[in-house]
């Protein structure tokens, strides 16, 4: 190993530590994304709903050897992030960078708070970003060496990146047109690339068959987002790509994407060039706040920028060397607190306050003061503690008789997972991965409710009575005062109105939350 590949591990090495550092201050704990994997893993499937089933596997595999507190599941994305910055490094190397152009791209990776954000807590995202930087970095090893089997391992990770997240297929979009776009069309003649491509399917058809003799969910679940995303002016979109990307290394990425483009040097891998620009007017063009949705592909920017200013030898270049990364560290530490829990959530409100934006994106987001992958991890352990205290005043009868209700994953996996060394009734939803764990409460007729009206159940049970009430002053609107119910003599069996209640989707069942579809 070279020194150069040394210091690149090294800063690797110092982002996983700092990204796992962070993983248990408090009072921050696990966030509910996390915690639904965690359900997910319990019960291995080839589908979840809303997102395909790598993730789940992985944590089934990682679980056993690491435990289910913070390290089984904060480990693995800080090491997502760890992987991530050491390709980006050597993608810079890729397109011609010494040591100073590959530490730069790395440094560059690990100061952008969209990854940070992601790299932060366990889910699909931080598999994600690690898949697409490396199908973008063994393209560009394919592009530099002219090996055709590396289609193979393309094939291979690209068929992971889509056994992990469906959105896989965007990146795979830019690249095919950046291909038919460049004399890399002539590979289409390849048998390495049909074979990789074939890989790919191979390896994301046992989700394709999970939908199909499911009749689509997961389909049914994207269409149901469009009524979420929170409109936005093509100049806010920007702004967003800006500040999510770290201001500073737009001075690495936008350069790199015109070197990717223009350069007579760059030239070989000017597909992947086409590719950043598709996606970045793809999602400009969307008109939604999720920018963070390709954070993924700038990775090859950063690196081919870093490229760039290697070999940039104008006036005031030395000068240059030294200022591009102070400027990405400073505003790296300005935006830190935005990623990673470094604040308590009292002060949230008057940071973002001062930077002038509103960490909401999405509409069920809208009026919260903190982040939702830092807001998802305050307040759960007492809401489980609420409810525990709840189920106790049954009798011992109804206890034995007892299973809990919930209209969102969200509330069922948290319960799961915090009461897990505990005695706890069967958990069940209608809403996405759960609908199709219906039957672990079949034969039981005093039905827990959690987070849903009276007057809504009012409809499908004989009798109801008041068990308690959650309350949390720092929750976001999705999450408000819940009441705790216990409901006696269905009209029909419950597993005959979970099925009646089915939904796929990012909201809560509205058959059991009326008061959410008002809000």
């Amino acid at each position: 190993m070279s020194g150069t590949s040394r210091l690149l591990v090294g800063l690797a090495l110092v982002f996983a530590a700092l990204l796992f550092a962070t993983a248990g201050l408090e009072p921050y704990g696990l966030m509910h994304d996390e915690l639904y994997y965690w359900a997910c893993s319990k019960r291995l499937g080839l589908g979840y709903v809303d997102h395909p089933p790598l993730a789940p596997w992985l944590l089934a595999v990682t679980q056993p050897l690491l435990g289910d507190g913070i390290l089984g599941f904060r480990l693995v994305p800080a090491l997502c992030g760890a992987g991530t910055l050491l390709l980006t490094g050597l993608m810079a190397r890729s397109f011609g960078a010494g040591r100073y152009g590959q530490l730069l791209a790395g440094l560059g990776m690990a100061v952008a708070p969209f990854p940070l954000a992601f790299f932060g807590f366990y889910s699909v995202n931080a598999l994600e970003i690690l898949l697409w930087t490396a199908t973008c970095f063994l393209l560009a090893e394919l592009l530099r060496t002219r090996n055709e089997r590396l289609w193979l391992a393309l094939g291979v990770v690209a068929g992971l990146a889509l056994l992990n997240k469906h959105t896989f297929a965007l990146l795979g979009l830019g690249l095919a047109l950046g291909v038919l776009a460049t004399p890399l069309r002539a590979q289409l003649r390849s048998r390495w690339l049909w074979l990789g491509a074939g890989v790919a399917l191979l390896l994301a058809s046992p989700n394709l068959y999970w939908n199909w003799v499911n009749e689509w969910p997961s389909l049914a679940f994207y269409r149901s987002r469009e009524h979420l995303n929170l409109p936005t002016t093509f100049g806010q979109a920007i702004f967003l790509q800006f500040v999510g990307m770290n201001p500073a290394n737009a001075l690495l990425w936008v350069p790199g994407v015109a070197f990717l483009l223009f350069s007579r040097r760059a030239r070989p891998y000017r597909p992947l060039g086409i590719a950043f620009l598709v996606l970045w007017v793809v999602i400009l063009a969307s008109g939604q706040r999720r920018g963070d949705r390709i954070a993924g592909v700038y990775p090859v920017a950063l690196a081919a920028g870093a490229a760039f200013w290697d070999g940039w030898r104008g006036r005031g270049h030395t000068a240059l060397r030294w200022t591009l990364p102070v400027l990405m560290l400073a505003f790296g530490a300005l935006l830190l607190p935005a990623s990673l829990p470094m604040l308590p959530p009292e002060r949230m409100s008057s940071y973002f306050e001062m930077l002038g934006e509103d960490p909401e994106i999405e509409a069920v987001d809208v009026g919260q003061k903190i982040p939702v992958h830092l807001m998802g991890r305050l307040g759960w352990e007492r809401f489980v503690d609420e409810v525990l205290a709840a189920l106790a005043l049954l009798s011992p009868d109804e206890r034995k008789r007892a299973v809990i209700l919930v209209p969102h994953w969200v509330y069922g996996s948290t319960l799961e997972y915090h009461a897990r060394d505990r005695e706890l009734p069967p958990v069940v939803s209608p809403h996405n991965a759960y609908y199709f764990w219906r039957e672990e409460g079949a034969g039981r007729d005093v039905v827990v409710t959690v987070a849903s009206e009276v007057e809504v159940l009012e409809e499908h049970f004989a009798a109801i009575r008041s068990l308690g009430q959650y309350r949390c002053e720092l929750c976001p609107e999705w999450r408000p005062d819940l009441p705790i119910l216990a409901s006696y003599r269905p009209v029909r069996p419950l597993e005959e109105l979970l099925i009646e209640w089915r939904t796929f989707s990012i909201r809560a069942a509205p058959d059991l939350v009326r008061w959410y579809l008002d809000n």
